[in-house]
């Protein structure tokens, strides 16, 4: 008698506390980080007389705020997304190249959502963002770096192997609460590989080789011309295979509350600014990409205040109603109500570096560089106290830079020198990065 009324009493008390979750609409919470390795922001958002490569994965994006000043903290991988996941810069978090490790003794935004009930899964798609080359995995319970053999010297994988890890951690996925990273790969050099009938273009030594050849400027034009027309092919190829993924969150979003992040790690040069590729320059097209948050907590629409790299930790954790610290970043849920400006650096290099650009000279980058984009959307770099690239022409344009700008590019500078020497990596790794054009 005792157990069946028992049993009447757990019966009424569950289905009370069903009632109670019908009633307050609550699901469980989902939220999904997607980058796009070397997705250039016309790519996504398309130009002038050019429309979107990506339309499938555009319409999605537009479901939510479209940003259209996003910056990364820099023009190459490793740095630009140790500052996504710490929301510092590269010369606080000490990860200012390709090959640096990220210290364990800064916290992850997957380590702060650990500790707060989430489960965390991450598919990645290339060998710097390994566990070994980048310990990314810190917080992550699984993590998932599985490559497609016989490509890139099996160190990466194409947008359909990726789909398919994400796809099954999606179908094992558990827990009310889930943060997801997942990482493509396919617009990064060789261009056009995703075809299968080829290993692609790579820039650089293709670039160097037509160089010696003295080929004329319009060939070497036309050479760039091929790369962007392969490039493209392989962004297609991506936003097929996305667009498959970002359809299943939609449709699971029935049970879950999901809210979605889409960004790019850096750009793409393709001779606009007399250079191919990305990684030693920080002009407009490597570092301006394209940025989206969909999440049924946001109203659509374009926002164009300036944002960056820094911001994406903060906004997870406010979608995930979690409180941390994070000084000198915001959440992109709101808008700012004084224009912020958006700061980065280029990557450090060991030995000074030698760039072959179109105009068929050889430069040379042997300094740390700074940038700022202000709120107008104007770039400013400097070093060492100084200011680059101000039109010598334009006085009222040089009065509103405050000094404080070139103190403020000086402490920078002082931050990164004080920076503890970053963890080593192995010969073999060096070696692997070296075959995928990633250390100089």
């Amino acid at each position: 008698m005792r157990k069946t009324v028992f049993m009447i009493l757990a019966i009424g008390i569950i289905g009370a506390v069903a009632a109670i979750y019908t009633l307050s609409g609550s699901k469980p919470t989902r939220i999904v980080l997607i980058t796009l390795d070397t997705l250039r922001y016309d790519s996504m958002m398309g130009g002038k007389d050019q429309p979107t490569t990506m339309p499938l994965s555009r319409a999605v994006g537009d479901k939510g705020l479209v940003f259209t000043r996003f910056y990364t903290a820099t023009s190459t991988t490793q740095p630009t997304h140790a500052t996504k996941f710490t929301a510092m810069h590269p010369w606080q978090h000490g990860v200012s190249r390709n090959g640096q490790v990220l210290d364990v003794k800064h916290t992850t935004v997957a380590e702060i959502l650990k500790e707060n009930g989430f489960t965390t899964s991450a598919v990645v798609a290339s060998f710097p963002v390994t566990r070994k080359v980048s310990q990314f995995d810190q917080g992550f319970d699984r993590y998932d770096e599985t490559f497609t053999e016989g490509r890139k010297e099996s160190k990466y994988a194409l947008a359909d192997q990726t789909t398919k890890s994400i796809m099954r951690q999606l179908d094992t996925a558990e827990g009310d609460k889930q943060f997801f990273w997942f990482h493509y790969y396919d617009p990064h050099a060789p261009y056009g590989d995703t075809s299968g009938q080829f290993r692609g273009f790579t820039p650089k030594p293709q670039l160097e080789r037509a160089v010696q050849r003295g080929e004329s400027r319009e060939q070497l034009n036309q050479m760039v011309a091929k790369f962007r027309q392969y490039y493209d092919m392989d962004v297609k190829y991506l936003d097929q295979h996305l667009s498959q993924v970002l359809q299943r969150l939609e449709t699971e979003s029935k049970k879950y509350d999901t809210h979605l992040i889409i960004t790019s790690d850096h750009g793409e040069s393709f001779g606009e600014d007399g250079s191919v590729a990305h990684g030693k320059r920080i002009t407009r097209w490597q570092i301006h990409v394209p940025a989206f948050v969909i999440s049924p907590r946001i109203t659509p629409g374009m926002r164009d205040d300036v944002a960056g790299s820094i911001d994406i930790m903060p906004t997870i954790l406010d979608l995930a109603n979690v409180q941390h610290n994070t000084p000198g970043a915001r959440s992109l849920l709101q808008k700012p109500k004084q224009p912020t400006p958006a700061f980065g650096m280029r990557r450090t290099f060991e030995i000074p570096f030698e760039e072959t650009r179109l105009d068929g000279k050889v430069h040379i980058h042997d300094y740390d560089l700074f940038f700022i984009v202000y709120p107008d959307g104007r770039i400013f770099r400097g070093n060492q106290g100084k200011l680059l690239d101000l039109p010598q022409q334009d006085n009222a344009m040089a009065k509103t830079l405050p000094s404080a700008l070139k103190r403020q590019f000086s402490q920078f500078e002082d931050e990164l020198n004080g920076q503890p020497p970053a963890g080593q990596i192995d010969l073999a790794v060096i070696e692997e990065l070296k075959k995928l054009g990633y250390t100089q």
